[in-house]
């Protein structure tokens, strides 16, 4: 075989591996991807975050499966430490649709989740109808172990009780996912978030980040959400993505609040099964 051909085929195939993602590729936000029927991810995630309300550690685990051509469904667990020890806070069932069709030629992809949390040893709706501008003066709120999302976050995690980041309160949550590849490395992606606490009203924000794939085993990217509302909630998280094999898959953030309302720094850690 010619040199030049072969510097093609070697060029074309490293392009398709670092296209090769498979889902579950960020830590703040939620990708387009749906695995297909039968197939899924088992997922498990660590974060901790210091700010002047105190200190907060969650862990979640969860997994989520394709049941049909572009559709699947997943559960996510979580649990809490407070202040005041660890303690069980949250199921939260969910499904994801793709809105377009992975073979679509249009070069924007979008989808949905939507899910309800059940709070498990939170006071319902007691973040919901304390208001949200005094988190500070709540503090006893978000010690009772409260529904929580890890690095598969589905509707985001801070210190503070208000916005999208509430805890102790049985919600519905929903994001609207809108993708694009810049280049065969190059991945941008958006998450359009909403909560309807009971007992609450609705609250939205945003999730937003940028991944660049090295190659199928080193990727590294920057992460964003944050409230529209009153909360006034927004951190920036530099991300590394490291998959060891093809079906594992190591998530490790670090990440700073940049308003007086968000938590100084968080540390976070996930990991990505495949099956």
């Amino acid at each position: 075989m010619k040199p030049y051909i072969s510097l093609i085929l070697s060029l074309v195939a490293s392009a398709g591996v670092v296209r090769a993602h498979h889902g579950r590729d960020f830590l703040l936000l939620q990708d387009y991807n749906v695995p297909v029927p039968f197939a899924g991810v088992i997922t498990g995630g660590y974060s901790f975050e210091s700010g002047e309300g105190g200190d907060e550690s969650t862990v979640e685990t969860g997994v989520f499966t394709g049941v049909a051509p572009r559709a699947g469904l997943g559960l996510n667990l979580g649990a809490g430490d407070y202040g005041d020890g660890w303690d069980f806070s949250s199921v939260s069932p969910y499904t994801q649709i793709q809105l377009t069709p992975p073979t679509a030629k249009f070069p924007v992809r979008v989808a949905l989740i939507a899910g309800y949390q059940f709070a498990v040893n939170g006071e319902d709706g007691r973040d919901a109808e304390a208001g949200h501008d005094d988190h500070h003066d709540e503090h006893d709120a978000h010690e009772e172990a409260g529904g929580h999302d890890d690095a598969d976050v589905l509707h985001g995690h801070t210190h503070a009780a208000g916005g999208i980041h509430q805890h102790g309160v049985s919600q519905f949550f929903g994001r609207l996912i809108v993708e694009t590849d810049l280049t065969a490395a190059d991945k941008v992606l958006f998450n359009l978030i909403a909560i309807v606490p009971e007992g609450g009203k609705a609250e939205w924000g945003y999730a937003g980040g940028y991944r660049h794939s090295f190659s199928h085993a080193v990727a590294l990217g920057v992460e964003a959400i944050g409230d529209f509302g009153e909360a006034n909630q927004h951190e920036l998280m530099a991300g590394a993505y490291l998959a060891p094999t093809h079906t594992v898959l190591v998530r490790l953030g670090v990440g700073f609040g940049l308003t007086e309302e968000s938590p100084d720094y968080t540390l976070r850690g996930g990991l990505v099964w495949r099956f």
